[in-house]
């Protein structure tokens, strides 16, 4: 069917995104690496973990544990940890 796009429900991939944080649904998003930062200071520390405990996995798959995939907040979490609501110059739209 030209110009069809599924949504995440028929792909299935809601039930593998996740928001960090509250464990609800979360959306794809970017915003800006220093208000990402600002909100998550630890996220490449967490993110260079997680990276290494998948390929621990893989390479064992006795160890597979549910271990996230990605890294991702939902918009109320992201504020949340900002302490303030979200405006357009925080997004990445480039």
């Amino acid at each position: 069917m030209a110009g069809y796009n599924p949504s995440h429900d028929e792909l299935g991939i809601r039930s593998r995104i996740w928001c960090y944080d509250c464990k609800g649904y979360a959306e794809f998003y970017m915003v800006k690496r220093h208000v990402w930062l600002q909100a998550w200071p630890d996220y490449e520390e967490l993110r260079a973990d997680i990276l290494e405990r998948r390929k621990a996995c893989l390479k064992n798959p006795e160890l597979a544990a549910p271990v996230h995939r990605f890294l991702l907040l939902c918009f109320s979490c992201l504020e949340k940890r900002l302490g303030r609501e979200m405006v357009a110059d925080d997004f990445d739209l480039d």
